[in-house]
């Protein structure tokens, strides 16, 4: 038995979510499977309901669970809440950081009967199979934000981007495992000919990849 924490969430997130619950359901009766499924309120309507766009019920319940089933949060509704309250903030990144969700997966395959539905010619996406990991608890999202009143009537706004080692270290070596059961090839995407950051981002890389030598390692500037 699997308990899944449903979070259906604003907007398409509940159409989304309900069509998901119906395939796993088939999968589990397929493969002998049996998921519990549990709802829980996130996002706009969980604000609008709770005062808050992550009730401690949801997180509770996400705490309990072993996987969750997330479906949208926001929407124009909600864009004039105070930042700490909006379902994206209030919500996604609450619920990232208090998990430690830190890697996202993102795949990107093309299917042949789809090569020429691209905006790209046929010849480049064909056959492409990437697996992007973006790390999702540190840098700009996570970083101190405040606005500055100046003397001369401008605002001063200040985003900023933190990263410890550690937290690099640790998404590096997700790719790492990842791309062992793939290709063994892991192209590490930075800025560091501009920003500190993606220099201790691309050291880092630079030093996993020597700990395991058995997956190929570059790099690229993210403009390109």
């Amino acid at each position: 038995m699997y308990k899944i924490a449903v979070l259906p969430g604003d907007g398409i997130g509940s159409e989304v979510t309900a069509q998901t619950v119906r395939v796993l359901k088939t999968v589990g009766s397929r493969f002998n499977r049996e998921f519990d499924f549990t709802e829980g309120l996130v996002g706009g309507v969980a604000y609008d309901t709770a005062g808050t766009p992550l009730p401690k019920e949801t997180l509770e319940l996400c705490h309990a669970s072993d996987a969750i089933l997330f479906g949208a949060a926001g929407g124009p509704k909600w864009d004039s809440l105070p930042p700490r309250l909006r379902p994206e903030a209030g919500g996604i990144l609450s619920l990232r950081k208090e998990l430690g969700l830190f890697a996202n997966l993102r795949p990107v395959m093309v299917f042949s009967s789809l090569e020429n539905a691209s905006t790209l010619k046929p010849e480049v996406v064909a056959g492409v199979d990437l697996l992007i990991v973006r790390e999702l608890t540190g840098g700009l999202y996570f970083g101190k934000k405040y606005r500055e009143n100046l003397p001369d009537g401008n605002i001063k706004v200040v985003d900023m981007l933190e990263y410890t080692t550690s937290e690099i270290e640790r998404i590096v070596r997700v790719a790492f495992d990842l791309a062992r059961k793939r290709k063994s090839k892991v192209t590490s995407v930075d800025k560091a000919n501009v920003l500190e950051s993606s220099r201790l981002w691309r050291e880092v890389a630079t030093a996993v990849g020597r700990d395991e030598p058995d997956v190929s390692l570059d790099h690229m500037y993210v403009d390109s």
